[in-house]
């Protein structure tokens, strides 16, 4: 996804500026938003109502319904076995912005749901 690519400059400037806070706490932060994405690597992780039926591939396109109603599309994160009901699904984010939640390793202040 070319669009959730070039949000890694946000990353960047997120980890730099914790980093110029310069505490242990804030190298910290900067190391999640580095290893987890923010704006970045945008995924969600799902429990399912009923377990997965058959085992479920990594990449395997999904779709689905946030919580204001609207259609998200993504992508299986792994491999899943049948009677799994917890997942992570990469979801495609719009071009616009129009949709966005950005969590990953962003420390709180600086998340949107």
């Amino acid at each position: 996804n070319v669009v959730d690519h070039s949000l890694i400059d946000l990353d960047q400037k997120a980890i730099e500026e914790q980093i110029k806070v310069g505490t242990a706490e804030s190298f910290n932060v900067a190391r999640k938003i580095y290893e987890e994405g923010g704006h970045s690597k945008s995924f969600a992780e799902i429990t399912l109502d009923t377990a997965l039926v058959n085992p479920v591939n990594k990449g395997t396109s999904v779709i689905g319904e946030s919580a204001d109603g609207a259609w998200v599309y993504g992508s299986v994160m792994a491999d899943y076995e049948s009677n799994t009901r917890d997942i992570k699904v990469q979801y495609t984010v719009d071009a616009d912005n129009s949709r966005v939640c950005y969590v990953g390793g962003l420390p709180s202040d600086k998340v949107d749901t």
